[in-house]
């Protein structure tokens, strides 16, 4: 732990830290909180350090941060299973005072911006998808409509072209015998 000691440079977060030292990201981010703050008790570290790293390299002034907040899956493929590190005061405090640069605004509204307009077209399209199944269902009944109606007309012309058997009274008759042989 006193190699940790070491390299550790107060003035830099710890997301900066992992992304400039090599091979950090292979290094336990455990023992690198336990060296930079080692009077704090584990009780205190949080397993939600990691996702603020990568909120930190997201809005980070330097180009390679925000490059590596694009290949956050590759990062999350480490060995660190349960990733438990200190909320670092310095760390939020560096974060407050890079969200009030005006730089870090701008690229935020424009990152908020860009992501409504994708919303926005995301929900247009869907709009449109739903448009395009309500017509192809009323298209659909239209024509089991026409079908229908085909079918009807059909049944009709074949019941005026066929001629009528009108019922022999014949078996009425003989019904009528019976009964009169009985009594």
């Amino acid at each position: 732990m006193s190699d940790w000691k070491k390299l550790i440079d107060a003035k830099r977060s710890g997301a900066e830290y992992f992304l400039r030292q090599k091979g950090a990201l292979v290094c336990d981010p455990e023992a690198y909180a336990k060296a930079r703050f080692p009077q704090r008790r584990e009780q205190e570290i949080v397993v939600s350090e990691w996702a603020s790293w990568m909120r930190d390299f997201k809005s980070s002034k330097s180009k390679e941060l925000r490059d590596a907040a694009k290949n956050a899956p590759k990062l999350c493929r480490m060995k660190v299973k349960e990733v438990r590190i200190e909320r670092f005061g310095q760390i939020q405090k560096q974060c407050q005072e890079d969200h009030k640069d005006p730089e870090v605004k701008s690229r935020k509204i424009v990152a908020a911006w860009l992501r409504n307009q994708y919303l926005y077209q995301c929900n247009q399209r869907a709009k449109q998808a739903r448009k395009a199944r309500m017509a192809e269902k009323k298209l659909k009944a239209k024509e089991e409509e026409e079908k229908l109606k085909v079918k009807v007309e059909t049944l009709k012309v074949e019941e005026e072209e066929t001629p009528k058997v009108e019922e022999e009274e014949t078996p009425k008759v003989e019904k009528e015998e019976e009964i009169e042989v009985k009594a």
